[in-house]
């Protein structure tokens, strides 16, 4: 089932009376979750029915002289595991595996090998995926080390460290999430990382065998001359939505004045700002395009979670039809060291767990003014089974399919099309002819949607794109 957001007018041929709106996710009925209040991976388990989410917290005293927290030897950066029945409320997950070495007293903790030289006094992983591509099922979790290797798990409690498997042969080259993901139009994983530590912009690696033999980087995402001054991009969140990858990008705001740091004697970088988040996308994983450059995620109230910005973290379609968005919100600045060393240095962090909700597919649609009309370009389904989601609860939407020359085929004519009306995901179009869409596997055809009151949001066919010589279906 090939999948059509309407983010872009690459498969429109003509709109008449119709405008694109761009949807901010909205917080869900709940309370931000202060104990989960590092960076953070969620993930479904079809097999388990349940969400699991991995994070971590700094936990240790922080002494006033010291600016760079992290290099503190007596602070332990602590990895954890919660869960959760329905996506929004979690709880530690008591996991039964090995627990960390230091706090071998809480049941969610994680056990993750000491690694020499390392600037914290344990690891943890940042960040991880769960590989629904996996063919392995003892590397169904993967997550990129920030020392370099790839670490797999069978279940995201026992990890293994492939000293073989270098993604980055530089250490704390990226201070990123480092989200690797499988790229199920190339067959390559890639890693979305920076280009350099203190580079803030966008760039991929690709693996040429497996989880091996990584691509030198390269920026597919920097700011350009419509961005505000300043802007950076601190990291991205990438997920392969059904038929095409979207992101969440964080987009950092810093300041014009500023006294920058001196990092390892030759680095000089400003570290305070917002962290806004704003949506972008891809058809094949490697050419990005972005949105509308304006917030997926609404900011909180100040002194909130939120107030200052989302480390956006997760994006997931529910068994239920929901679309959850995972952040971790923050209520002080990025490099707010003050609040930052009194807020880490309890545990308690300086950002907590926030779940906002989207409909399925709607980061966009097609709103009417009037009666709208909307003529997608040419294409030949394979089968009968058009989907179309749609809100109209007080008007409707009628669909009519056309030839080449625009003459709409006999029986599935607007006039014909029985209106659709309420809010549906996944609706089948009907004609009063009685005709069935079976009878077009295989023909060309333009699709065509007429509305009153009413928002378009997707539509899925199992078909080939045909609206030019040999047409590129991924851009």
């Amino acid at each position: 089932m090939k999948l059509f957001l309407f983010l872009d007018d690459w498969m429109i041929e003509s709109m008449r009376d119709v405008v694109r709106e761009w949807n901010v996710a909205r917080p869900a009925d709940m309370e931000p979750n202060t104990d989960i209040n590092g960076h953070m991976s969620v993930w479904y388990d079809p097999d388990k029915k349940k969400y699991g989410c991995y994070y971590y917290s700094w936990e240790g005293v922080v002494p006033e002289e010291n600016e760079e927290m992290w290099k503190e030897p007596d602070i332990f950066r602590i990895s954890y595991l919660a869960e959760s029945d329905d996506g929004y409320n979690f709880t530690p997950w008591n996991h039964g595996g090995k627990t960390d070495l230091n706090f071998s007293d809480r049941k969610h903790s994680l056990y993750f090998p000491m690694r020499e030289g390392s600037k914290v006094k344990t690891e943890a992983i940042i960040g991880c995926t769960r590989d629904e591509f996996a063919k392995d099922p003892n590397e169904r979790f993967i997550a990129p080390l920030s020392t370099g290797q790839i670490c797999t798990s069978p279940d995201a409690i026992t990890w293994n460290v492939h000293q073989d498997r270098l993604w980055s042969d530089k250490v704390h080259d990226s201070d990123d999430l480092n989200d690797v993901i499988f790229n199920p139009v190339t067959g390559k994983y890639m890693v979305f990382c920076r280009r350099g530590n203190l580079d803030r912009r966008i760039a991929i690696t690709e693996a040429e065998d497996g989880l091996k033999n990584w691509s030198p980087r390269r920026v597919i995402l920097q700011p350009d001359v419509l961005d505000p001054p300043l802007l950076q991009f601190y990291g991205i969140t990438p997920f392969w939505y059904e038929d095409m990858f979207v992101g969440i990008l964080w987009d950092y705001q810093v300041p014009q004045e500023e006294e920058v740091m001196v990092l390892n004697n030759d680095s000089i970088v400003k570290m305070r700002g917002t962290m806004d988040n704003s949506l972008v996308y891809s058809y094949d994983g490697l050419y990005w395009l972005r949105g509308p450059r304006t917030r997926l995620l609404p900011r909180a109230e100040l002194g909130e979670y939120g107030a200052h910005g989302h480390y956006g973290s997760g994006l997931i379609v529910g068994p239920d039809n929901v679309m959850r968005l995972y952040s971790k919100a923050i209520r002080v600045e990025h490099g707010d060291f003050d609040n930052m060393k009194k807020f880490w240095g309890s545990g308690e962090g300086d950002g907590a767990l926030r779940v906002y909700n989207l409909r399925k597919d709607g980061f966009a649609c097609l709103s009417s003014i009037g009666i709208g009309h909307v003529r997608t370009r040419g294409l030949i389904p394979k089968d009968g089974n058009l989907r179309i989601n749609f809100q109209a609860p007080l008007g409707w939407v009628k669909v009519q399919l056309s030839k080449s020359n625009g003459e709409p085929y006999e029986g599935f004519t607007f006039e014909d099309s029985i209106p659709m009306t309420g809010d549906e995901l996944e609706a089948a179009p009907q004609w009063k002819s009685g005709k069935t869409l079976d009878e077009l596997s295989g023909k060309w055809l333009r699709i065509e949607f007429k509305m009153f009151q009413a928002k378009l949001y997707a539509y899925r066919w199992d078909c080939t794109l045909h609206f030019a010589l040999k047409p590129q279906e991924r851009i």
